[in-house]
């Protein structure tokens, strides 16, 4: 029993018994053992911890009282040594010894037992810390994954910032474009290079200053003009500007002006010559830049991924300059993409078709291949749509498009470990080249919000596992009600706060009658099968949100009443002796019945400050006790027997 090799090939676990006592010893160890756990025994403190430290087990039986120490000082030692600090530990009393809850669970207990040993509570409290062990387990791991993600995720962002100057300084090597203007004539010279920036040949440009002025984006000239002036009028030691100026193309590129102007003798301007920098890409990259932080910081920031999208999709469609932008997410089936979030274009008077087109789109849906979202999820791969008039085979819901004014689009999936988890859709109501620098930014958009939606499937999955590890270390495994350590913190609460608002509370103890000789007669399976039964029977009737049934130790069960007076608490026991009285499980060894039925003692009072639940605890059980000297099957908790046994005759009291 004690070769640590077949210990460490156990595949149930592996469980030191401490206990000095030989006959528990050979208890705990059959019952443990039957159920394929590796068992250690260890008769004092000194071997527990040797053992301990040397098996490193699952679980430690640890009795109170050892010849050598108290199992408190071997809990703490165990508790404070790196190797088996998180062993899990189970404290084992005597009924006739007192146990120190606060103490026990203080120095890193996590339940106790008492003696005499029921086999099925044993069992279940065993289970139980073993299951509570796996989930924790798992939750350690999915932690550490985590914590790997959220640093690999640090380090790709401290990146890109230290890219972004990198990236300024080689925008900046570009050669600059050279202008003159001679402030007396309104004539200009545009050097070649200046010319070409802006993509036009040599000589083409006339020799003007309004073929300048012209360019200037609308909302730039009126500011650019001003800063012109200040230099003029010697408020300015140099004009210095970054404005907008149209190319041959139309489109508007980023441009750095910079200048120094001449005056005569009387202090009045004759002449200006500057360099013109395209600084376009600088802006673009700046932008990108931007996109990707406000992305970073929305994926910490949202509480959801449609939060997430909200914020991303919006700043995407201002760099990119598209009008519409659709995050489509995955069901929960994986049968369908769902609509999640779109960015449409809010211009102060936007054409209706756009409003209809947005207000079906939030009512769409798309299988596989339905549609221009379905086309990008069946295909997995990113499509840029230049003309949408001739794409009817590649869009699905290419009239939709057209009818909202739509002339080209593109679409991306956003997947991970080869599994679509959404897709984006953009839309522009002007035709559009293929553009690899908006695609790429997009997938770069697209990758972060991969990691993002990764992160909050584990931080979900994660959350789940802390709310069922929270479930089960207050649930009962076998009847699935309330634990005694469940009980033990409700019935404090309660307490308190029916001292505070001078309000009574109620407490009904019940035992299964003769449940002993159930088990001889019928077996432990059969009487795990009842115990669950009458737990379901007892559990109907705490009708309030309030009420609590809980197991509260081997066959023995409670109900704590908050708010509750006598007359109230009686009523419900009493419904709750006929509740498992009308289960009708059939008991051939009972002496008061031919089916199961309960003893219920009930007691009630109004806390007092100085005073402890145990009292009313202590008074439930001695209302208890009297009901089973009456006879049991019955209520007792006012001085009298509320419910007769069906069959007095067969009264006669057994010990169990």
């Amino acid at each position: 029993m004690n070769d640590a090799s077949n210990l460490s090939q156990s595949k149930k676990g592996v469980i030191l018994i401490v206990d000095d006592t030989p006959a528990h010893q050979l208890l705990l160890g059959d019952i443990l053992t039957n159920e394929g756990y590796s068992i250690s025994i260890a008769s004092d403190g000194l071997s527990a911890l040797s053992q301990a430290r040397s098996l490193n087990p699952d679980l430690i039986l640890l009795d109170i009282c050892l010849p050598d120490m108290d199992g408190y000082t071997v809990c703490s030692t165990l508790k404070c040594h790196p190797r088996t600090r998180n062993i899990s530990i189970l404290f084992v009393s005597a009924c006739d010894q007192s146990i120190n809850l606060a103490r026990a669970f203080e120095v890193g207990g996590v339940d106790y037992i008492t003696k005499p040993i029921e086999r099925i509570e044993l069992l279940a409290r065993v289970r139980h810390q073993f299951q509570f062990r796996r989930i924790q387990d798992q939750l350690i791991d999915q932690n550490l994954r985590l914590q790997q993600e959220i640093r690999r995720r640090y380090h790709l962002e401290t990146e890109l910032k230290a890219n972004r100057d990198r990236w300024y300084l080689a925008l900046q090597g570009s050669n600059d474009g050279l202008w003159d203007w001679d402030i007396t004539t309104g004539s200009m010279y545009f050097s070649d290079r200046w010319q070409e920036i802006i993509g036009y040949e040599p000589g083409v440009l006339p020799p003007l200053r309004r073929s300048w002025q012209e360019r200037v984006h609308p909302e730039d000239l009126e500011w650019v003009l001003e800063f012109i002036r200040y230099h003029l009028e010697c408020v300015t030691p140099n004009y210095y500007a970054e404005y907008r100026l149209r190319d041959q193309s139309g489109q508007y590129r980023w441009v750095l002006d910079r200048g120094q102007a001449q005056w005569d003798d009387r202090g009045h301007p004759i002449r200006m010559s500057g360099s013109l920098t395209d600084v376009t890409l600088r802006h673009q990259s700046e932008e990108q830049l931007q996109l990707l932080l406000v992305t970073g910081q929305a994926m910490v920031q949202a509480e959801d991924t449609e939060h997430t999208f909200s914020s991303v999709l919006t700043k995407l469609c201002q760099i990119a300059e598209w009008d519409v932008g659709e995050a489509w997410t995955l069901a929960s089936d994986r049968e369908q993409l769902i609509y999640c979030w779109g960015s449409y274009s809010h211009r102060p008077d936007p054409p209706q078709t756009l409003l209809t087109f947005e207000q079906e789109r939030r009512q769409s849906y798309f299988l596989q291949n339905q549609g221009f979202a379905g086309r990008i999820w069946a295909q997995n791969t990113p499509l840029w749509i230049e003309n949408l008039e001739s794409s009817a085979s590649v869009v699905p819901d290419q009239t939709l498009f057209l009818k909202a004014g739509f002339k080209s689009a593109h679409g991306l999936p956003i997947y991970a470990d080869g599994q679509i988890l959404a897709v984006l859709i953009f839309l522009s109501l002007k035709q559009r080249p293929r553009d690899a620098r908006v695609m790429d930014l997009t997938q770069a958009v697209a990758s972060q919000l991969s990691s993002f939606m990764l992160r909050k499937q584990t931080e979900q999955a994660l959350t789940r596992a802390n709310t069922e590890l929270q479930r089960l270390a207050t649930l009962d495994g076998l009847t699935q009600l309330a634990n005694r350590r469940k009980f033990d913190e409700y019935i404090h609460t309660e307490w308190r706060r029916a001292l505070r608002d001078g309000q009574p509370i109620s407490l009904l103890l019940c035992d299964v009658d003769h449940f002993k000789r159930y088990n001889d007669y019928y077996g432990h399976q059969a009487g795990d099968a009842c115990l669950r039964w009458v737990a379901h029977a007892l559990e109907s009737q705490a009708h309030r949100v309030t009420d609590l049934a809980a197991r509260y130790g081997g066959e023995e069960f409670a109900i704590i009443l908050p708010n509750t007076d006598l007359a109230g608490a009686l009523a419900v026991a009493e419904h709750a002796a006929h509740a498992v009285r009308e289960l009708t499980i059939p008991h051939e060894g009972s002496l008061v019945s031919d089916f199961i039925t309960v003893s219920i003692g009930v007691a009630s009072t109004i806390p007092q400050v100085g005073t402890l639940p145990t009292r009313l605890i202590a008074q439930a059980d001695r209302n208890l006790y009297q009901a089973k000297a009456k006879g049991r099957n019955c209520v007792y908790g006012d001085g009298e027997i509320r419910s007769r046994p069906i069959r007095p005759e067969l009264g006669q009291e057994e010990s169990q």
